[in-house]
């Protein structure tokens, strides 16, 4: 602890007091001109939120116009004979999808790459209701999925210019087994693609 003198001056200085005038009084500018180009967030995009919005309900009210009227409960089944099979009820998926992107900027660009149209139908739907503006990007090699498809975009080029990718490894539950392979296919070499420029993109030490 250091003494001080019940004497010492109390109040601002005048250094303090001629700061005050100069940040405060004196402004005839909101900005900063020799700051510009290097000061705060020049040249980045805010997305602005209202945080007196009921993001419970905006979410519910999404995902329930985006899902027909419920037929009834999922079963789940363990058994070794459903091990590996690929259908599953996109309805039941949808909300867990809706969850992951709900927080993300409205103008974010999704991919995806799939053999299931049903969710991917779905998943359009969902999207216009958040309020996401951009289309969906989808790889060529699964743009049957998206043939007919409003806000899709089969795009050559989705893995550099999305910024979100859905890699859908299910079918629809009419897809033959035949079909199944052809249906995956291209799904699994978007995904091995993806990886390997994920793996380009890192300072691997030398």
């Amino acid at each position: 602890m250091r003494p001080y003198p019940p004497a010492h001056r109390i109040g601002p200085s005048r250094p303090c007091v001629k700061r005050l005038r100069r940040y405060y009084a004196d402004l005839t500018r909101p900005d900063l001109p020799s700051h510009g180009g290097n000061w705060g967030l020049q040249g980045v995009e805010l997305e602005e939120i209202n945080l007196a919005e009921n993001r419970a309900a905006t979410f519910a009210n999404a995902v329930s116009a985006s899902l027909p009227p419920a037929k009834g409960g999922y079963t789940a089944i363990y058994r070794p004979d459903v091990y590996d099979v690929p259908t599953y009820a996109p309805e039941h998926v949808l909300p867990f999808l809706a969850d992951l992107i709900y927080p993300l900027p409205r103008n974010t660009r999704f991919s995806w790459f799939g053999g299931c149209r049903r969710t991917l139908e779905l998943f359009v739907t969902c999207l216009a209701q958040l309020g996401f503006v951009q289309p969906i990007l989808v790889g060529s090699g699964c743009g049957a999925m998206a043939k007919g498809l409003e806000r899709c975009h089969i795009d050559d080029a989705v893995l550099t210019d999305a910024t979100v990718f859905f890699m859908d490894f299910g079918v629809d539950e009419m897809t033959g087994q035949a079909d199944r392979l052809t249906r995956l296919t291209p799904v699994k070499q978007g995904f091995d693609a993806l990886m390997d420029m994920e793996e380009s993109a890192i300072p691997w030490p030398t």
